[in-house]
């Protein structure tokens, strides 16, 4: 359903109470998959669990200038990222911020289609990309066409180093597509 000229898009937020997601032993560049390995038994290190992030302790807003890019991103006159021949893989990615237990985080990636068809995806992570928190997977975008991604996640147990991940899951690098703006916030408690 069309907003102000963008497609609506909404992931469900995946609500963790006790870990079910990828193992630790996830690779950066590698998209975790609904349903794949659980991590039952997996050691996530450090005594996060515990930790009390007091409410002026972190910043609760991030934008696109926050976020790492992929080398295959050029800057726009206008703010936005242009992503020409990308490999498949994270080609925006962050911020590594704190997230109190029972907050939610928010994201929205405004995205169009340049040229071909683009396959992106996205997803909530901690711990280095082991812990899964909420995912939009395999959205197919037309030239031409405007995407408006909005996915949240649930955190059930705080974070220190949460982001969010774009992947580009096209297998033509010839497609192109334009990153319009990035909105990431840290909600509740």
């Amino acid at each position: 359903m069309p907003i102000l000229g963008w497609h609506r898009v909404v992931g469900v937020a995946a609500v963790i109470a006790s870990c079910s997601c990828q193992s630790a032993s996830a690779k950066r560049d590698e998209l975790p998959q609904p349903g794949g390995e659980q991590a039952n038994g997996v050691s996530f290190g450090g005594s996060i669990e515990d930790e009390i992030l007091a409410d002026g302790d972190f910043k609760r807003a991030f934008s696109l200038t926050d976020l790492a890019q992929s080398p295959c991103l050029e800057p726009g006159r206008d703010g936005s990222l242009l992503a020409k021949g990308c490999v498949s893989g994270a080609v925006l990615f962050g911020p590594y911020g704190r997230a109190p237990r029972h907050s939610n985080v928010v994201v929205t990636l405004k995205v169009e289609g340049v040229k071909g068809t683009t396959i992106l995806a996205a997803d909530v992570v901690s711990n280095g990309g082991a812990r899964m928190h909420g995912w939009v997977s395999q959205l197919a975008i037309p030239a031409g066409e405007k995407e408006s991604i909005e996915l949240g996640a649930s955190m059930a147990a705080p974070a220190t180093d949460f982001e969010t991940r774009l992947w580009n899951q096209s297998k033509d690098p010839s497609a192109a597509f334009r990153i319009v703006s990035a909105s990431i916030e840290t909600r509740g408690p």
